[in-house]
């Protein structure tokens, strides 16, 4: 609720975090975030700025309705006549919206850690995680999102493993069906013990290019 339109850089796809609003009893409060790292640039995806930029039509257009009663607050999320909105009223309205689609009840405030999961896991670094969360150091992410560090370690395996040709013949990677004693054009994927250890091979010959700092070969 304390996002400032000069805060949000269309052109960048960003914005940036510098100020919020704290709810003392029922009275509110603008300051700066809490920690140095609160204040950030955060990235934005195409379909948040086309949010962000309907945004901005609809409350021009209010402008234009309230004439000279319209509050010019310069925040992006207003009421109608530009003030801005009271944090308790956010809440509610976000609880009202999360029952009538169904959805568990949980915090406004865990959809930040519902993004952070979903980054995680779809392979964003946990430094990058943690830059865009502001926290003071890595290790605060990594003690909040221990349970979602296991999904993102099988991500990691099944991703490294995909770099292990898995379609070419074995017979032919052995020299021929004869020598290698598989029938001719026998899968690489078959879960044989050759198979497998045509594997290794190519997993150690890389190792050992990454090693000795060459570029491994597909």
């Amino acid at each position: 609720v304390g996002l400032r339109w000069e805060d949000v850089h269309f052109a960048g796809r960003a914005l940036t975090v510098t100020q919020q609003v704290v709810q003392l009893g029922w009275a509110t409060e603008v300051g700066e975030p809490k920690t140095d790292t609160g204040a950030r640039t955060v990235s934005l995806d195409d379909d948040t700025l086309r949010v962000l930029r309907r945004c901005k039509e609809t409350q021009e257009a209010e402008a234009r309705a309230w004439g000279a009663a319209w509050t010019d607050s310069g925040l992006v999320f207003t009421r109608e006549d530009g003030s801005g909105l009271h944090p308790a009223s956010v809440t509610d309205l976000f609880q009202a919206v999360s029952a009538r689609a169904g959805l568990p009840p949980i915090r406004l405030h865990d959809l930040r850690h519902t993004a952070a999961g979903l980054a995680l896991q779809a392979g964003v670094p946990m430094k990058v995680v943690s830059e865009q969360l502001g926290h003071r150091s890595l290790a605060i992410t990594a003690d909040t999102y221990t349970s979602v560090l296991p999904a993102v370690a099988q991500a990691v395996a099944e991703a490294v493993a995909g770099i292990v040709p898995r379609t070419r013949p074995v017979a032919a990677a052995l020299g021929g069906g004869e020598r290698s004693g598989l029938p001719a054009g026998a899968a690489a994927d078959e879960p044989s013990a050759a198979a497998l250890a045509v594997r290794w091979q190519s997993v150690g010959s890389l190792a050992l290019r990454m090693t000795q700092g060459a570029h491994p070969v597909r």
